[in-house]
Parts: structure tokens; sequence; C-alpha cells
């Protein structure tokens, strides 16, 4: 047999404790276990043995039966009841040899039972069978308790992974749900833009055909007024203005013949170019203001022409005044000169 056990080769020095009354058979165990390098705590009774316990944590216990206080069957079943100690192996080491006493030493709790006197070889190889059993007992509930943390931790990691799998799925749902309804709203809003395109389309086509016929109308209304003053100028010269020279050649000695002179001169100066631009071009210039302007332009002085109107002076120059601040001129300029310019 090897010098050392399995436990020992691991360069541990495991702890026995021996508790037993006997001061002789303290020393021959402590000189046997000296042997292979166990440390080695005693305690003479099973209080002290409990106390013991709890400050060096034996890794196994060599325990005599007969003691005072508390035998070790009592202290054996104490050590197994509790969860701290439960799991160290305890030996009874004893002279109690008999059959009830071997069965008592097991259900108490013991895992090998030697009686006295023994051999220290028989005693060590026990000794390190069960520091073996109870490491390997030890690494397999160290695995064991591995496993069932990998397994809590692989419950929870496929816990975690389920719910965030159903988070997303309900995360996947939602916008899926969203995007529908913004691909529903942008379906609308291009359907409503293609009928206010539509609308628009016809609105400009109808607005264009109506500008194409309004501009149809004022060209019409252009020539009509071509037309018309083609027509009305035509009547005047060649039906009114002949019948008027027959009655002034009539009326040449008569009063009325300063009148037939009045409605010659209206004639001809509604007939006369300059006439049409002066009242196109001054609109706001009254009738009598018209007529003024073409008898001073004809180089008439406010005299000629109140007597030619049958009016006063004064009206004559009033009107001339008023000529001049429409058509915007100074007092140097000349009234004459500036209606010649215009015709």
């Amino acid at each position: 047999m090897n010098d050392n056990c399995v436990f020992m080769e691991q360069q541990e020095e495991p702890v026995v404790l021996i508790v037993d009354d006997t001061q002789i058979d303290i020393d021959i165990l402590s000189f046997a276990l000296s042997r292979k390098n166990f440390r080695i705590s005693v305690a003479m009774n099973g209080l002290h043995a409990l106390d013991m316990v709890g400050k060096v944590s034996p890794d196994i216990i060599l325990l005599d039966i007969v003691m005072p206080e508390m035998d070790g069957f009592e202290l054996c079943k104490i050590l197994k009841d509790s969860a701290e100690t439960k799991d160290i192996p305890v030996i009874f080491l004893t002279v109690k040899d008999e059959t009830d006493d071997i069965l008592m030493g097991y259900r108490s709790g013991a895992v090998d039972y030697v009686t006295k006197p023994f051999n220290s070889e028989e005693l060590l190889a026990r000794v390190c069978t069960h520091l073996e059993l109870k490491k390997k007992r030890d690494t397999e509930q160290e695995l064991i308790s591995m496993l069932k943390t990998s397994l809590e931790e692989r419950e929870r990691a496929e816990e975690a992974l389920q719910q965030a799998h159903d988070n997303l799925e309900r995360l996947v749902q939602e916008r899926t749900a969203e995007l529908l309804i913004k691909n529903k709203q942008l379906m609308d809003e291009i359907e409503e833009r293609k009928r206010v395109e539509a609308s628009l389309e016809s609105k400009s086509q109808k607005l264009e055909e109506f500008n194409t016929a309004l501009k149809v109308l004022l060209e019409q209304r252009e020539r009509d007024k071509d037309e018309l003053e083609k027509w009305v100028l035509s009547n005047i010269k060649n039906l009114i203005i002949p019948n008027v020279e027959k009655l002034k050649r009539l009326s040449a000695k008569t009063k009325s013949s300063s009148y037939v002179n009045i409605l010659e001169i209206n004639l001809k100066d509604l007939t006369s170019s300059f006439s049409q631009r002066l009242s196109s071009r001054y609109i706001n210039l009254t009738t009598k203001e018209i007529q003024v302007a073409n008898l001073v332009k004809e180089g008439m002085t406010s005299k000629d022409i109140s007597e030619l109107m049958n009016v006063s002076e004064r009206t004559i120059d009033f009107h001339r005044k008023n000529i001049r601040n429409k058509l915007g001129l100074n007092k140097k300029r000349n009234l004459r000169a500036s209606l010649l310019n215009i015709s």
C-alpha cells in the first residue's frame, strides 16, 4: 500500500478529530495518524467534541462510544441531524464488540466500526478509504450542485430567451399593425392627391378654355368697336355734315348761324383724331373742356370762344384752367402748343 492515501496525494492535510476520554488511546491514535501527516484535533467528551467540530471543521471523526455525559451513539446522532455536520464521516473506535452495538453504531450514522485493540495499518487504511469516499462524494455533490446551477441558469436563459422571443413577436405584431395603418393612410393620401390633381387639371383645362373664349370675345369686342366707330364716323361725314353745311348756307345771315358753326365744329372734332386721342388719354376731361381744347388748338381766343359758345369769357377761362390742371401743365407752358403736340 502507498505511504499516503489519495487524499494525501492531493497535497491537502486532512483534519482528524479524535473523540475519546482515555488518554492512552488518544496517544496511540495520534502516533499512528502522525505517520500520514494528518492534522489531529482532540476532544475528551461529547460536549467538547460538538464545540471542536465548529472550530476545526474536521474531515473525519474517530469516535469512542463509552464516554461520560454523552456517549458516542448520541453524539453521532446529533452530528447526523445537523445540516452542517451530517456529511462528516464518523468511524466508531471502541471496545464494544457486540453485534447489537455494531448495528447501533451504523444506525446512528457511522460509516465504519472498529473494535479495540485495533491494527494501525488497518485503521489507517479505513481512514484513507473513507476520506477518499468523502472526497468523491464531495466532488460528486459539487458536480451535482454545478450541474443543478447550470440547469437553473439554462432554464433562466431559456425563460429569458422565450420572453425575449415573445417580446420580439409582440413588437413585430405591433409594428406590423402600425405599418398596415400607415400604409392605408398613405394609400388614402395618394388617392386623395390623385383626386385633387384630377380636379385641378379639370379646373385648369376649364380655365384655359374660359381664357381662350374670353380672348376671342375681347378680340371680337375690339373688332365690333372699331366697326362701330367707323360706321358712326362714316355716317357723320356722309350724312350729317353735308346737311349741316346746307343749313349753314341757309342761315348765314341769321342769328342761328353761330349755333350752326358750333354744331359743325363739334361734329368735325368728333371725327378728328385729336379729339379721340384727347378723350382716350385724358378721359377725365368733360365734354365742354374737350370742346374748349379743340377751339384753343385752332387758335381762337377766350373771347372768340365765349362768343361762339355763347358763354362768358370768364367761363372759358375757368375751362382753360381745368384743362391745364388735368393735363399737368404749369403756368409757363403754352396751352395751345401743348394741345398741338397731343394732336
